[in-house]
């Protein structure tokens, strides 16, 4: 064994990457083609697609919901903890709340 001398090359050979695109010729003329333009929508608009959302999620989860209340109104009653508003107000709140969580 001791005749034999062993040596070890590596060699690393990166080749470049050429991505080539290809460019298509357009379907139709460019005077014929459609131009998309940004569409901005108003503030009432935004507000009703948002309002349409919340109201399908209460729809959905308007059970669940009505339990969670009851039971924490529960506690609070238990507790012999008062609001100064009425209970439609804190309804309204807590589910404000729980659709910005969820």
């Amino acid at each position: 064994m001791d005749k034999f001398n062993i040596d070890v090359v590596q060699l690393f050979y990166d080749e470049p990457i050429i991505i080539q695109k290809k460019k298509y010729k357009p379907l139709t003329i460019t005077k014929e083609q459609v131009k998309l333009y940004p569409v901005y929508y108003k503030n009432s608009y935004k507000l009703q697609k948002k309002k349409e959302i919340f109201d399908i999620w209460y729809y959905d989860n308007r059970t669940t919901i009505n339990n969670l209340f009851n039971n924490l109104v529960n506690i609070f009653i238990r507790k012999k903890i008062y609001f100064y508003t009425d209970l439609k107000t804190v309804y309204n709140h807590f589910v404000e709340y729980l659709y910005d969580v969820a």
